[in-house]
Order: structure tokens, then sequence, then C-alpha cells
């Protein structure tokens, strides 16, 4: 089923958290349809971006747009209507089963007291199965696994039919085996035309799967390009402060990234060697 995706539009956003200022006058544009990874080192505002998105915290200035309209126009039934968020941490104090949950995601196209219907549980159902939770919908959430939890909170925001999905570092949790499942999941539903912006730690995840790259570091945009344009040794050092080696994966044809060991390239710089992440 295609979906038509939304661009998300920021304008010199600022952000603070007491003191501290988590966005600095950031603008950049997720084009409706792409599959966008924002990367940058721990503390550099890629989750209050994803806040400020949905509104969950309120930037000190500057503007955002959803297809040319501006966010604070919308109720948030609406945005909830419009976008999906999957955070990095998703908590339930009550023993609510996995269904249950994922149903949660189908408030926002149901009135007050109306009650889910049959197409509500298909769309639920359809989720789930995409995420491969439907096998333990039974079970309540409180006795499910990190990586289980994570997967149900997915096929939740799936459950929105949204026309964007952010997600917040969305392989946190999970096994080699399901990251990969999810990431071809998030690029399927790309390809089906909705717009997807992911916080990534692993540079070959980003490198693989987006179409964009934006690199953010101390509350500032370093960048945003293609992924041949923006990986590369010089700006990931710029990023990361890590000497790297870029060059083609054999397999995929697709950019990888190999951080270089103590003493090569003369770094000093005291990374081991393996795959960037």
């Amino acid at each position: 089923m295609m979906v038509d995706g939304l661009t998300l539009e920021v304008e010199r956003l600022s952000c603070d958290y007491g003191d501290r200022r988590a966005l600095d006058a950031i603008s950049v544009a997720f084009k409706k349809g792409l599959f966008t990874a924002i990367v940058g080192p721990n503390g550099s505002g890629k989750t209050t971006l994803l806040k400020a998105l949905t509104r969950v915290i309120t930037p000190l200035g500057g503007a955002i747009f959803l297809n040319g309209k501006d966010v604070v126009r919308f109720s948030r039934r609406e945005l909830a209507r419009l976008m999906a968020v999957v955070p990095q941490e998703a908590s339930h104090a009550f023993a609510f089963t996995a269904l249950e949950v994922v149903l949660m995601g189908r408030t926002p196209h149901l009135g007050r007291f109306e009650f889910e219907s049959a197409r509500d549980m298909e769309v639920a159902r359809d989720a789930m199965e995409r995420t491969n939770v439907w096998c333990f919908k039974d079970r309540p959430v409180t006795e499910l696994s990190g990586g289980e939890k994570q997967r149900v909170i997915i096929a939740q925001a799936l459950a929105q039919e949204p026309k964007a999905l952010l997600l917040d570092e969305p392989t946190l949790h999970l096994d080699l085996s399901h990251q990969l499942d999810l990431m071809n999941l998030f690029k399927r539903l790309n390809y089906e035309g909705l717009t997807v912006v992911a916080v990534l730690h692993d540079l070959n995840l980003a490198a693989y799967y987006a179409d964009v790259i934006a690199l953010v570091k101390e509350g500032r945009l370093i960048d945003a390009g293609v992924v041949e344009e923006t990986l590369t040794p010089l700006k990931i050092k710029e990023i990361f402060g890590a000497d790297v080696l870029v060059d083609e994966h054999p397999a995929t044809g697709r950019p990888h990234v190999t951080v270089l060991p103590l003493g090569v390239n003369g770094s000093g710089n005291g990374q081991s060697p393996g795959g960037a992440s």
C-alpha cells in the first residue's frame, strides 16, 4: 500500500535544557518519501531534535513546518495521525498485553468514547505481523525482553498509519538478526512512500539504508546530503574525532566505514579495529 509521505522543515531551531544549549539555530529539511539518518556523537542534540519535531518539548526559537504548515497549527491528535515516534526507551508500568499496547496506536483515529473496530484490529494485527510480535499478542509487555518490547513499540507506531516515522535508535536493544529485519522493514515502508527519519548510532547501517545523512555536533547541523558526500573520512573525523577508512562494500556497493587501529595513519585516537558504530 502506497503512503503519501510528509516533508518536515526545521528553520533556525533552538532548544535549551536549563543553561545548556541543546540545539543552536539548526536548519534542516527531511524531504517527503526519503529515508534520512541523523548521526552524531552522544549529546549532540539528535534526540532533542526529534522531541522538538513532535512538540514533546517547546523550542526556545525557530520554526517547524509540516508540508509547509507551521507545526503549532496542528492539534496533538492531528500530529499523531501524521507522525509516529519510536523512542529509545518506552516503559509500561502496567501489565498491558502486547496487542493492547499496539491498539493504543489507533487512539488518534478514534472518537471520544469510541471503541476499536474490526478495521482497527486488522491494522494492529498487520503491524504486529510485520514486526514479528503477533506470536506473543496475549503476553504482558512487562514479561517481554527489551528487544521484544522495542518491536511492540514499533508495531504501535505503525498502527498509527503515519505519513512520517521518527525513530530514535530503533535497533538499540535488538540482536543482529532483528536489527536487519527491522531496518529492512523501515526501508520497505520508505519505498511505499513513508518519510523515515532515524537517529542511528551505527554508521554502516546509516550508509546502507539511508538516502540522506544529516551530521550533527554540539547542537549544530554540520552537513546534510547523500551518503557518498557526507560519510567521508574528513567529515567523520570532524564529527567524531576518529580516523576511519571509507571504501566501497564489496557486496552492497555502498560506502563502508572502518575505524582505523591505534597508530594507523598517525591517528593516536585510541580507537580499536573494527567496523564503525
